[in-house]
């Protein structure tokens, strides 16, 4: 409920090969702080073996840029070519790999914005993955013929110079934008069960334990330790339990701090609070610890689904938990039902409790109705502050085509 409004235009062709994307998208609001593409265009060169054991991926993503919040725009073309090989070591498995990057911005950030401030960013990633996998299988119970439990460690370590381009002149659009120098070493176990259900034959993940860890030995802007836990029981394969867990941490001992713009900002929110010993705006002050601050999250609910096999009925119950810094952002109870009253018509409904206020205080229902080519939706929300009313209409398939959605 807290996505921005879009008006975009998105073609995607794809290939076994490669996929080529084209997007245009504008912003009506001005309250909206999503970079504008006006337009992009993409290609994906899928993994591609060149020699025995030896694969490539390429993708570039041009277009034309802006983000009136930042005041940013630009002309931006990314491009990143990966090699990788695979190396069969008995048991273990490495798979090293080298990225190289080459991009283009025709407006910088400390230069200015004169049509003359253009720049190249050219920067390389390198590292390697160890990997192995251990088995074993086991007698059946509980209704189970049997079960086999596959243990897999992995340890990944990545090093990226410092681009020639640096932090501060870069524009800041997306996700491809936050390049910088950073020595990071990941390490994963999947603690995966499968089991085969006794009367039906049927098998399933019956139960996964994955543990990750993240650790910066070096950053150019800021060190980050990172830790995840994540449970999953499923005894059937229509129901089950998921707990998740996440702490995310951070160290402003970079070479850059990337805070400066943002000092005055932050001194303005501890005084406003300090002086008037409340906190404040909730919004400004949540997009700044999103963004700035260490955070824990916890997820847990249990989940049905028996749609698949024939029945008619889906649900959750969880509990969810959010804090940032010293702030807790949501500590929730939610719960929801889904039922399906034939093969076009269904109804659902969810909603969230906040253990902080002691309210329901998100309400949702939806009536949902599947036609031949269409698939429409008439729904309600309430969010506390008044009820919004929305009708959804999805294009599933084009008749006389070949073409779904």
């Amino acid at each position: 409920d807290r996505t921005a409004p879009r008006n975009f235009v998105n073609v995607t062709y794809t290939q076994p090969g490669y996929i080529a994307t084209a997007t245009v998208n504008k912003d009506t609001h001005d309250f909206v702080n999503e970079s504008e593409r006006l337009p992009e265009a993409t290609f994906h060169l899928l993994e591609r073996e060149l020699l025995p054991r030896v694969y490539l991926t390429f993708d570039t993503v041009d277009g034309y840029y802006e983000r009136e919040s930042a005041e940013d725009e630009a002309f931006r073309s990314i491009n990143v070519a990966r090699l990788s090989t695979d190396i069969e070591l008995g048991a273990l498995n490495l798979v090293p790999f080298l990225e190289l990057e080459a991009s283009y911005y025709s407006k910088t950030r400390e230069k200015g914005n004169d049509e003359e401030d253009s720049d190249a960013r050219f920067s390389s990633l390198a590292g390697v993955t160890a990997q192995t996998r251990f088995q074993r299988a086991y007698e059946g119970a509980w209704g189970f013929s049997g079960f086999k439990h596959i243990v897999i460690p992995s340890l990944t370590y990545s090093y990226r110079n410092e681009p020639t381009m640096d932090v501060e002149e870069t524009p800041r659009f997306d996700a491809y934008d936050n390049v910088y120098g950073r020595s990071r070493v990941e390490m994963k176990l999947d603690n995966i069960v499968m089991g085969r259900d006794a009367e039906t034959g049927e098998t399933w993940q019956v139960a996964r334990l994955s543990l990750y860890q993240g650790n910066d030995l070096w950053n150019e802007i800021r060190e980050s330790t990172d830790y995840e836990i994540e449970l999953d029981l499923r005894p059937r394969s229509w129901w089950g339990v998921e707990v998740i867990g996440e702490h995310h941490s951070i160290d402003n001992e970079g070479d850059i701090d990337i805070d400066a713009p943002y000092l005055l900002q932050r001194g303005l929110i501890e005084l406003y609070e300090r002086v008037l010993d409340e906190p404040f705006e909730p919004e400004t002050a949540a997009k700044y610890n999103t963004r700035y601050g260490d955070y824990d999250r916890i997820l847990t609910y249990m989940y049905y689904d028996n749609r698949e096999f024939g029945g008619n009925l889906n649900g959750r119950i969880g509990y969810a938990y959010t804090k940032t810094q010293e702030e807790v952002f949501n500590r929730e109870i939610l719960y929801g039902l889904g039922y399906k009253i034939n093969e076009k018509w269904s109804v659902a409904f969810e909603h969230r409790f906040d253990l902080e206020r002691g309210e329901l205080y998100r309400q949702k229902y939806e009536v949902r109705r599947v036609m031949n080519c269409l698939e429409g939706a008439l729904l309600v929300n309430e969010r506390g502050s008044g009820w919004d009313f929305g009708v959804e209409l999805s294009v599933t398939g084009i008749p006389g085509t070949r073409i779904r959605f």
